[in-house]
């Protein structure tokens, strides 16, 4: 079973059903996934019609957590631009980043030296802003 959490979005190069019918926020249970050239649509269970996958986050059940790097501190009830630390090669003292957005964050708690704990819909992040 796949769960995945409504984004917000609306935006399609295929056709798709209406979101209006979708909750921000909401988790949904994926049914069927049906792949189309340039697009993917989820049928959800209890919803009538096909939805583009984009408008969804993966719902992940390990408590996901990440450090990462920020230029701005977090704002509630928004997505966050971050770079998010792949990997530290202790020898070389080289890191790695894979730049992104966070979902949609729902709460920030400022640590001091710029340090902010945030936790979003689907994960939870370290965060040095700067």
């Amino acid at each position: 079973m796949k769960t995945v959490r409504y984004n917000g979005g609306t935006d399609s190069y295929s056709s798709s059903s209406d979101p209006s019918v979708l909750n921000t926020g909401q988790e949904y249970e994926v049914i069927r996934i049906v792949r189309y050239y340039c697009q993917t649509n989820y049928v959800l269970n209890g919803i009538p019609g096909e939805f583009n996958s984009c408008w969804f986050d993966d719902v992940s059940s390990d408590g996901m957590f990440f450090m990462a790097i920020a230029k701005t501190a977090p704002v509630i009830g928004e997505t966050y631009p971050v770079k998010i630390i792949n990997s530290i090669n202790y020898d070389t003292k080289e890191v790695s980043f894979r730049e992104g957005h966070t979902s949609i964050v729902i709460n920030s708690e400022y640590k001091g030296n710029n340090i902010f704990f945030v936790t979003t819909l689907n994960s939870t992040y370290l965060v040095q802003v700067g």
